[in-house]
């Protein structure tokens, strides 16, 4: 699927008096509010656009940017997109020293044009790039470049600020369109409604946004569309290398969707048998389906395409069937075309899976997708396929595609749908282990750990590697310190509900402490938090916590030989809007039994409340570190 809403990275332009001042771009001249917590200062910035038909549309862009740290160097490289519907032209670079002092300007010779992504077979995506910096800090890079395009079902948005610890000095945004262009504008977090001039044949909207100063990153934010201001544009009429749509509605876009598919879910007789023959045993509808989605893994293999309208059309079926390779388009739409010679009834659903957001707007009809996948309505369930992985479980989307809107196509009914949502239950983490301390303070540890949901996904990765490798990854994600992997096994179930085990056997050196006839003994030996967010004297923005989340941790400690119980910690038990969590210490027969608990609940909740969050961090940190004290007998 094409990506959409792309966001040029600071598509800006200059402020009119760098044309008549000296040395504008001199630091001393940044306003000193706007240094604070900045990485990089955007001076001057323009955007002009200029839309003339529901098929050209140009971008004329001027802006500088000067770098304070070294973190913040890849703002001022020059990255720019273009395919055989767009041009990028009068393009140039300058630098400038903290002084303002010009100290270097490139010529063409110094930029790249490339192939914009080496895995896309059939492409005509290109990037001009050139990656300039200078080794002394700050300096301050002035970029100029036009781009037209010969289309507007993707019109970019303005997002003057796309990042944190940017500050913006000034920034301009014009739209020019012809007097009757129908388009729908939709501005967040804009301090002041545009201005409107409009003349017999046109009509100019202009925006300024001046001295933002930069934004702290901070845990659970919310996404960056409700954070930094932004202006969104979506022609309500478009054209795209010939194929005319509407975006007024939902439903439109989806109808345009339905025309790219007809007749393109043909496959050859002999496949179809064999589709049928795999089959004809099967009950249901789900059993149908898991059978034809293996089939899809076995035997095809995700190869992006953009090519023109390839970047909204799949391939034909029957192209995939011989070629056993396709984009998401293609795959999803070969896996519709076989459910259908099965008799199983299929939807194509076109999503956004950036793992940077959390859903489209549903509010504001527009070309805001990347993805697709495929939706098989089922009396007692209907199933998910992401059909671009050779790996994923059946039924299974994965983070980038839950609980998320998404457009199912279907002939003159097309509409929003939500994807499934994974709940605390789906989303656990459990561990139960056995340790014991040696005489020597090396602690013994044997245990299995069990990853469902999500904790599923991010222990999937691992099953691609070899042996070394996972080993490799394992002693790089678990925090102790002089410890050695003794034996481990990895193994999996891949389920719409999937799970990954982790057995797992240990040694770790220096575990306990030692004072006098003391042991001093950490009960929580991998599951311990470390994290704790950071002070801030007031949170400006809400807490977004994206994903409900559990995790239950059982040690069975098997008390050292020669020493008695002096103190155990107190049981811990924490209430919270945000989640809850537990921790306690039992006494049976000859072992020390640790539980631990903690639940995090998916929600919006109020800046205000950030220091209660914190304070639930702080706590779970402290209690995940207590001791056990021992005394010698």
């Amino acid at each position: 699927m094409r990506f959409v809403l792309t966001v040029t990275l600071f598509l800006f332009s200059y402020h009119p008096l760098s044309a008549t001042q000296d040395r504008i771009y001199a630091v001393e001249n940044i306003p000193g509010h706007l240094l604070k917590g900045a990485d990089a200062v955007i001076r001057y910035s323009s955007i002009k656009q200029e839309i003339w038909s529901t098929d050209e549309q140009i971008t004329r862009c001027k802006y500088a940017i000067t770098i304070l740290t070294n973190g913040a160097q890849s703002h001022g490289y020059f990255r720019e997109f273009y395919d055989e519907f767009s041009d990028i032209y009068d393009y140039s670079l300058k630098a400038y020293d903290a002084e303002g002092n010009e100290v270097y300007e490139a010529d063409g010779s110094d930029f790249e044009d490339l192939k914009a992504l080496s895995f896309n077979l059939f492409d005509k995506n290109r990037i001009i790039r050139l990656d300039y910096s200078l080794s002394r800090l700050p300096y301050t890079i002035e970029i100029e470049f036009s781009k037209s395009d010969e289309h507007t079902i993707n019109i970019d948005p303005w997002v003057p600020i796309q990042d944190f610890g940017i500050s913006l000095q000034h920034a301009e945004f014009s739209l020019k369109t012809p007097k009757d262009y129908d388009c729908r504008i939709l501005e967040n977090n804009i301090p002041d409604k545009s201005k409107v001039i409009t003349t017999d044949s046109e009509t100019i909207r202009s925006w300024t946004l001046q001295n933002i100063q930069a934004i702290e990153e901070q845990i659970h934010m919310p996404d960056k569309w409700d954070i930094f201001p932004n202006i969104m544009i979506s022609a309500n009429q478009f054209e795209y290398d010939g194929y005319k749509g509407s975006l007024k509605t939902w439903k439109d876009f989806g109808e345009w969707s339905v025309n790219l598919l007809k007749n393109r879910d043909e496959l050859p007789a002999e496949t179809k048998q064999k589709l049928i023959n795999l089959t004809k045993d099967a009950s249901s509808v789900e059993e149908k389906t898991r059978i034809l989605y293996n089939y899809l893994q076995e035997n095809t293999r995700y190869v992006s395409v953009q090519l023109g309208i390839g970047g909204f059309q799949p391939f034909k079926a029957s192209v995939v069937d011989e070629k056993k390779y396709g984009d998401c388009k293609a795959l999803s739409n070969y896996m519709i075309s076989m459910l259908k010679t099965v008799g199983v009834k299929s939807h194509y659903a076109i999503i956004n899976n950036d793992r940077k957001t959390t859903d489209i707007i549903p509010s504001f009809p527009s070309n805001q997708f990347n993805h697709i996948i495929v939706c098989v309505p089922d009396a007692k369930d209907t199933l998910w396929l992401e059909c671009t992985s050779q790996s994923k479980p059946f039924g299974y989307i994965g983070f980038g595609n839950h609980n998320r809107h998404c457009l199912l196509v279907t002939p003159g009914k097309s509409a929003l749908v939500k994807t499934p949502d994974y709940s605390a239950e789906h989303n656990v983490k459990t561990r139960k282990g056995y340790a014991e301390l040696r005489s020597n303070s090396v602690l013994t540890y044997e245990g299995t750990t069990t990853y469902k949901g999500l904790h599923y996904e991010l222990m999937s990765g691992l099953f691609r590697l070899s042996p070394e490798d996972q080993k490799k990854e394992l002693y790089e994600s678990l925090r102790l310190n002089h410890y050695k992997i003794n034996q481990y096994d990895l193994s999996h179930k891949k389920e719409m509900s999937p799970s990954a085990k982790l057995n797992l056997n240990i040694e770790v050196n220096n575990y306990a402490s030692g004072i006098g006839n003391r042991l001093f003994i950490p009960l929580n030996i991998l599951s311990k938090s470390r994290f704790v967010p950071s002070k801030t004297e007031k949170r400006k923005y809400p807490i977004l916590i994206r994903n409900n989340r559990s995790e239950i941790d059982t040690t069975f400690f098997k008390l050292p030989t020669g020493f008695t119980v002096e103190h155990l910690p107190k049981a811990v038990s924490i209430t919270t809007e945000f989640g809850d969590y537990r921790s306690q210490i039992t006494i049976e027969e000859e072992k020390m039994i640790h539980i631990r608990e903690l639940h995090l609940k998916k929600g919006t909740y109020p800046a205000e409340t950030y220091g209660k969050l914190r304070d639930f961090f702080v706590d779970i940190k402290t209690a995940d570190h207590a001791k056990a004290v021992f005394i010698k007998q």
